[in-house]
């Protein structure tokens, strides 16, 4: 489903944010991508849902090199690629509801789909009793789910966390990585970019750890019996 092919990416002001990554993603999978700041975590993600293209090598992306993705094709791409943002981006002036249904609006979503979608998935991430709250009257675990419910509207095949639980409390913390897990079941592609060792070392099935731009390893985690769920409170 996502394949990098001796990527290498290079900012406009000569920051290299990635060098020689070869690595694959499979269909449906759960990997936590993990590493310092500024290893390429970010960037990496960036490449996958064409915010950035490589300066060297090869993304394929359902089968496609993105290079060779028209303009005018890559809005509808982008479409099957949620995305869950490190500082969120919620509009505050509007309700839960009313960020949640706007993913659907600017994609062309009938008013039916908009108002049986958008009351499903905040029920899918526990949050149908703050639908009409404003963003400012909930707490960060909260903003957290209202932003992994706007990223999954469009029932993306892709869903892409950058640091899901930064600046969260661990039991918070453990909520919001349940709640992936109950996502990536349904038979979605889900990558966590995340420096919390402790929530990375009790849930991830495979770590791809990352050092200044590139993999230096990639590991499947076999456990002898499924870690505890947390309380899903936050």
């Amino acid at each position: 489903m996502i394949r990098f092919k001796r990527v290498h990416l290079t900012y406009p002001n000569g920051v290299r944010a990635l060098e020689n990554v070869n690595i694959e993603f499979k269909k449906g999978e759960l990997c936590f991508i993990t590493g310092p700041t500024g290893c390429g975590k970010s960037s990496l993600l960036k490449l996958i849902y064409l915010d950035e293209y490589p300066t060297r090598g090869r993304v394929l992306l359902f089968g496609k090199d993105t290079y060779d993705i028209p303009a005018h094709q890559a809005p509808y791409l982008r479409r099957k690629v949620g995305v869950v943002f490190q500082d969120f981006k919620l509009l505050p002036n509007k309700t839960v509801r009313e960020n949640v249904s706007f993913a659907l609006e600017v994609t062309g979503a009938s008013r039916y789909e908009i108002e049986r979608r958008t009351p499903q998935v905040l029920d899918q991430v526990g949050l149908l009793g703050k639908i009409d709250h404003f963003p400012a009257a909930l707490s960060g675990g909260e903003i957290q789910r209202v932003a992994i419910a706007r990223a999954i509207v469009n029932e993306p095949l892709i869903l892409l966390a950058d640091e899901p639980t930064g600046n969260l409390d661990p039991e918070t913390s453990l909520g919001i990585i349940t709640v992936l897990q109950r996502i990536q079941t349904r038979g979605t592609t889900v990558l966590i970019a995340s420096h919390d060792i402790p929530t990375v070392e009790r849930f991830a099935p495979r770590i791809v750890a990352m050092q200044d731009g590139g993999v230096v390893s990639d590991k499947a985690v076999t456990r002898t019996q499924a870690a505890p769920q947390p309380n899903e409170k936050g």
